[in-house]
């Protein structure tokens, strides 16, 4: 039993303890790329995100993410965002608080940034809800075990009217946390890169596809291929497929400030009989 349980809490402290950027965002960074990489914060506009995400529909206490993120200009060349997010997996969650900063060169044709963002996270596992042959198991407390870290990321990006390239770096500072008894220190150096290019089929259909690529210390590489088309400004339709060969699929309406999109993630083959899939959704309002 004692090495059951640990093997159990070893697996939820691997995911939670590889917190990356996208595990908050799932698909959503489509439509806000300053969620993986803190200098694409934007000047141009002000604007709420509103996030949810339930992964692996149909598993028992499966992982659901909140999410919410302000971001506006504090002066022509310099932006800010303040972001809250919240996600449960079972006993365990990870909550905490973003502060991101970006300042902006304009050279007229592109625009470079430099971003950085600073982050206080809560990292939790709740003993108290697990389920056990017996009651007097020593290799658990019956407590709730938490641990207060920080966490930082930093980034650059480059942007024209029609193209754009970033690169971010996360998880830079290497915390114990509360799983430390089995996991001595959290994946360090992890990165991605973004790209996304803006092609107007004619005045009223627009295409944007992009590519993320993402890398964790001990964890294979990911890679998403997307493409979103806009009708209008006023409807979305895309697709994403990514390199654990999942596909999703993104609907979205825009009316005036407001947008919300959905974008449910087909599971593959090798889970579809027991897993129903991911169900995000996005609420933008532009001020």
């Amino acid at each position: 039993m004692i090495k059951r349980i640990n093997i159990f809490i070893f697996f939820i402290g691997l995911g939670l303890s590889a917190f990356s950027q996208t595990n908050i965002s799932g698909v959503q960074y489509i439509f806000n790329t300053s969620i993986i990489n803190p200098a694409a914060i934007s000047v141009d506009n002000s604007s709420l995100q509103l996030y949810y995400r339930n992964q692996l529909a149909g598993i028992q206490q499966a992982p659901q993410t909140q999410f919410a993120s302000f971001q506006t200009a504090l002066d022509p060349t310099t932006a800010f965002s303040i972001s809250l997010y919240n996600t449960t997996a079972g006993p365990s969650s990870v909550g905490g608080l973003q502060l991101g900063f970006a300042h902006i060169i304009d050279f007229e044709s592109v625009k470079l940034s430099f971003g950085l963002q600073g982050e206080l996270r809560r990292i939790m596992l709740d003993e108290t809800k697990f389920v056990l042959d017996q009651n007097n198991d020593n290799a658990i407390s019956g407590g709730v075990q938490k641990r207060i870290n920080s966490q930082s990321s930093s980034g650059i990006y480059l942007s024209a009217s029609k193209w754009s390239v970033g690169f971010s770096v996360f998880n830079l500072i290497n915390n114990e946390n509360v799983y430390e008894k089995r996991i001595n220190k959290e994946n360090n150096f992890c990165f991605n890169i973004y790209t996304d290019y803006h092609y107007n089929l004619n005045e009223n259909i627009q295409f944007l596809p992009s590519v993320l690529f993402e890398k964790e210390a001990s964890i294979p590489p990911k890679l998403d291929v997307n493409i979103l088309a806009k009708f209008n400004e006023r409807f979305n339709i895309g697709t994403s497929y990514n390199s654990v060969k999942t596909i999703a699929v993104i609907l979205g309406v825009k009316s005036n400030q407001i947008e919300i999109n959905y974008i449910h993630t087909i599971p593959n083959s090798s889970t579809a009989n027991f897993i129903k899939g991911t169900n995000e959704l996005l609420l933008i309002y532009q001020f």
